[in-house]
């Protein structure tokens, strides 16, 4: 579809496989359509909130980023045996790596892509019957001096899914399961808001909206497809035992 310029909104990953990432890049060079990756998590009104004072400057120098993620496998589908999901399957791409890619990317798009080889301890430590990782550790360091962390896996009883922003001027303390976000300044409390109304099912509303939005040539947040490719091979990389750095 993309050798014919039409408009693509693709699950993510876009792809599971290293020879398949070279030719949509090929592919992109003269894609001349509106494409996006479903990387609804960017639309979560907390990414949008942190993204915002981020434009303007709130935290000053951002100095760490922690991202985290983390819910028992077996709790994920209720009703479905988790051991037939392609989850538990390296064959159908699962794994933490690019089952929860979401975390990466949110790295990447609130604070930048790492510009040196990035360090991570990827692993299946549970009992899970899996034969895929279970548990992964990402450290990195962007181009402006910023150390991010990412911890994904499938062994948190309960769900978490949060993130801290640590700068010189103030932190931010976001959680995606709870709605709700705060910023933290020398002077104190500043603010802080939860997204009562809010439900899940809003950010995919919001992603396809952007969509369409964008092929009539009014974009607001949007998730290109050659940005994503980078978080995409980070992620197999990551996944392979590859080294990846920018």
């Amino acid at each position: 579809m993309l050798n014919e310029n039409k408009n693509v909104l693709v699950e993510k990953p876009l792809v599971a496989l290293h020879k398949d990432l070279k030719k949509i890049r090929l592919l992109l060079t003269n894609y001349g359509g509106f494409g996006m990756a479903a990387f609804n998590m960017r639309f979560h009104p907390v990414v949008c909130k942190a993204m915002e004072w981020l434009n303007d400057n709130k935290l000053g120098q951002i100095l760490s980023a922690r991202f985290f993620v983390g819910q028992y496998l077996p709790d994920w589908r209720p009703g479905q045996d988790y051991r037939y999901s392609y989850s538990a399957s390296q064959e159908m791409g699962g794994g933490v790596i690019l089952d929860l890619i979401h975390e990466l990317d949110l790295a990447v798009y609130l604070i930048g892509l790492p510009s040196e080889n990035v360090s991570s301890r990827i692993n299946r430590l549970s009992h899970l019957d899996i034969n895929t990782e279970d548990l992964a550790e990402v450290l990195y360091n962007t181009e402006n001096g910023t150390i991010v962390s990412v911890h994904m896996d499938y062994l948190t009883y309960g769900y978490k899914r949060y993130f801290e922003l640590i700068g010189s001027r103030g932190t931010i303390t976001a959680d995606l399961f709870k709605n709700k976000i705060q910023l933290q300044t020398k002077r104190g409390l500043m603010s802080k808001l939860k997204f009562k109304k809010f439900k899940r099912n809003d950010t995919y509303l919001k992603m396809m909206k952007s969509f369409t939005d964008g092929i009539r040539g009014n974009i607001s947040i949007s998730v290109p497809l050659d940005d994503v490719l980078d978080v995409n091979e980070m992620a197999l990389a990551l996944r392979d035992g590859k080294t990846y750095g920018k």
